[in-house]
């Protein structure tokens, strides 16, 4: 299939907003501003809250590149691995209902499993430390991702593959271990993953525009992904999402990413109780516990004396061909910083410095 592709200019098309309220804490929102304006040809859209509440939402680039559409507040993205919180609040409502044990073999909820996967269990999906591989690390999958599968013929392409370790022996990241979560929930529910985060997430947190991409239909105010291609942007590679159930097929907006946090860091989806049993670390003494679809990193001070070292954050990443994503939530201060973009080559999606400029911001006229 032809591609088209486009040699980008200097010149980045920015909109954004600093919010007056915030401006008169003295907080200085331009140095975020600069920081995006220093990244060239930069898609994509960030938002900072205190809170609750925006302090700096900004839009940077071209939703589609082609028709010059620039990104607005409203754009909506392709967000990757960020779907495995969702699935993993969808399972934790079935487990505060008594719907689902997290120690419970998954071959309670799902037939004709191999008999590696026999001893595997709700609990080490959720925590990455089922043994199963990651999804992309199978060339079968990575190869057959443009084409239109069900979720049980996704699952069962996994089947003949060896487990990368004994189920519970260690923390090995697998997109394919959420993909069987979703089956669960599904199997469980009564339900599409699509219908029950609907009901049960999507509703009660008022995010009208976050959803399960599917090709066939069209979605407003959807991005386009870009991919780059030595000194050149392309259309990213087609990926039927549909294949990602559970691990990576969900879009949103950087609007709804505050809803969600707000929701999340509130007991209307499930109480405090099980929310600690949710955020409990793989394993203890791991410098980055992978726990229940989010991560939970406490960093050590250094010499540098970052405020964000000394801060426990709840955060995921998130690529899928074309987009990348990023959240972080600080309990502890309650700020949140998101980063959408439509282009899956822009690193300053996962590093820390923007996160560095913002805390040390707020901490300045907080402390």
């Amino acid at each position: 299939m032809r591609k088209l592709i486009i040699r980008l200019s200097i010149f980045t098309s920015i909109f954004w907003i600093s919010l007056d309220s915030y401006s008169q804490k003295g907080l200085n929102t331009q140095i975020f501003e600069d920081n995006f304006n220093q990244i060239e040809n930069f898609n994509g859209n960030i938002l900072v809250a205190i809170d609750g509440q925006p302090i700096f939402i900004k839009s940077c680039g071209f939703a589609n590149l082609e028709l010059d559409v620039k990104n607005t507040k409203d754009t909506k993205f392709c967000i990757g691995s960020l779907t495995k919180q969702f699935t993993s609040m969808a399972i934790f409502i079935l487990y505060e209902r008594g719907a689902v044990k997290l120690d419970d073999k998954i071959t309670k909820y799902i037939d004709d499993l191999p008999t590696s996967w026999a001893d595997i269990t709700i609990h080490q999906l959720l925590n990455h430390t089922s043994g199963l591989m990651h999804s992309f690390a199978s060339e079968d999958f990575k190869m057959a991702i443009s084409n239109k599968r069900t979720m049980d013929e996704v699952i069962r392409s996994f089947y003949d593959k060896p487990l990368v370790a004994q189920p519970g022996e260690k923390a090995n990241y697998s997109g394919l271990g959420y993909f069987i979560l979703a089956k669960i929930i599904e199997n469980v529910s009564d339900m599409t993953y699509e219908d029950f985060l609907c009901e049960e997430i999507f509703r009660k947190a008022g995010m009208k525009n976050t959803g399960a991409y599917n090709p066939s239909l069209i979605s407003k105010n959807m991005a386009s992904g870009y991919q780059k291609r030595d000194d050149e942007i392309g259309n990213a590679d087609f990926i039927y999402l549909p294949i990602l159930t559970g691990g990576g097929n969900l879009y949103s907006t950087i609007e709804d990413m505050l809803k969600w946090s707000q929701i999340f860091n509130s007991e209307v989806l499930i109480s405090d109780t099980t929310k600690s049993i949710m955020l409990t670390p793989a394993f203890d003494g791991m410098a980055c516990g992978i726990g229940y679809g989010k991560i939970k990193l406490e960093k050590q001070g250094n010499k540098n004396n970052n405020i964000s070292d000394s801060l426990v954050v709840l955060g995921h990443g998130g690529w899928v061909p074309g987009f990348s994503s990023q959240i972080d939530m600080f309990p502890e201060k309650n700020i949140l910083i998101v980063k959408l973009s439509n282009g899956d080559y822009f690193k300053e999606i996962y590093d820390e410095k923007f996160t560095q400029i913002v805390l040390n911001e707020i901490y300045s006229n907080t402390k």
